[in-house]
């Protein structure tokens, strides 16, 4: 059953990578769109594929949360190139792409607590790095940080009661199934 769910959710997940991807080519200039693709099609969407294949494999129940947890760090930090990409061409609207995706990894995927943070805070050191690279403005790199800050702080509080609740249920049938 769970899998039936991890499905509908990483298809709303590329389909929503989909959507970004046609909104950032209409917004950004032709001259950029090459690493912009190889980015796009060589990480992000193979990462999404794949973790959406293995949940339709014999065995995905066990295999999904090991795929997801290698495949999620590729997928935002593929997302994190592509925000700094864009801002070094002008575009600095793609960074709420950044803070979505952020917030999926902690709800939409079925990615574990410590997995989530592990991928979102990969995501924020690219993300960060790359500003500095690219030469953002300290006060813009710095705001942006904090918003993927607050971001991981509310999504990791958010992914841990889940997860806590999840596993509290679980113990509880073992509980009753022991009584029984």
């Amino acid at each position: 059953e769970r899998l039936v769910y991890l499905r509908v959710n990483l298809s709303i997940a590329l389909l929503l990578f989909l959507i970004f991807i046609l909104a950032s080519r209409r917004v950004m200039s032709a001259d950029s769109q090459a690493v912009m693709n190889l980015v796009r099609y060589s990480a992000l969407i193979p990462s999404v594929v794949l973790a959406l294949t293995v949940t339709f494999l014999k065995d995905g129940r066990r295999w999904y949360p090991r795929a997801i947890s290698l495949l999620a760090p590729v997928a935002l930090g593929a997302i994190a190139v592509l925000v700094i990409l864009g801002w070094s061409h002008g575009q600095p609207l793609l960074f709420s792409a950044l803070v979505l995706a952020m917030i999926a990894a902690y709800v939409l995927i079925g990615l574990q607590f410590f997995g989530a943070v592990t991928a979102n805070l990969l995501a924020l050191a690219i993300f960060t790095y790359g500003g500095l690279v690219v030469a953002m403005p300290s006060e813009e790199l710095a705001y942006n940080v904090l918003v993927l800050l607050a971001t991981n702080v509310i999504g990791g509080a958010v992914a841990f009661n889940v997860e806590h609740t999840r596993r509290r249920e679980w113990l509880e049938g073992r509980l009753l199934v022991e009584l029984a």
